[in-house]
């Protein structure tokens, strides 16, 4: 019985250090969020980061580590065409991971338009998920 007690009281910790730890990892790129009304009917959903110095993130078309955004599925919208970023993304290519790597140095702006499907009021929730990166190499997944 002592022991099991031990044990659980073990994982208790583990979870409650690990959460804690989770929740003060600190993040290199800022994100600001915001709506453009295009019409009656759609806006844009506009997403910008802007990293920290000397931190850069990896675009929608990088080839190894591609920037996501992701919606929750919902019945009040649906998404119209394909999500863009701006302005044109530095693009090289990393002879020691052989691909073209595209990727902002300092800010970068996302927009996806969206339609309604409901006359009542909605919230659209989503991620986005990103390797952020030093000058020196060191990189970290973000989200």
């Amino acid at each position: 019985m002592k022991k099991t007690l031990i044990f659980l009281l073990y994982i208790l910790l583990f979870f409650v250090n690990n959460n804690a730890y989770s929740q003060n990892i600190k993040k290199h790129v800022s994100w600001k969020y915001s709506t453009s009304k295009v019409s009656e009917s759609e806006i844009d959903l506009v997403f910008t980061g802007t990293s920290e110095k000397n931190w850069h993130y990896y675009t929608l078309k990088d080839e190894l580590n591609p920037l996501t955004i992701t919606f929750e599925k919902s019945n009040d919208f649906k998404k119209v065409g394909n999500i863009s970023e701006f302005p044109k993304p530095i693009k090289e290519y990393d002879s020691l991971m052989s691909a073209n790597r595209s990727f902002f140095e300092h800010t970068g702006t996302f927009k996806q338009r969206v339609k309604y499907l409901s006359n009542k009021p909605f919230a659209i929730k989503g991620n986005i998920e990103y390797q952020a990166c030093l000058l020196d190499g060191v990189c970290v997944m973000e989200n």
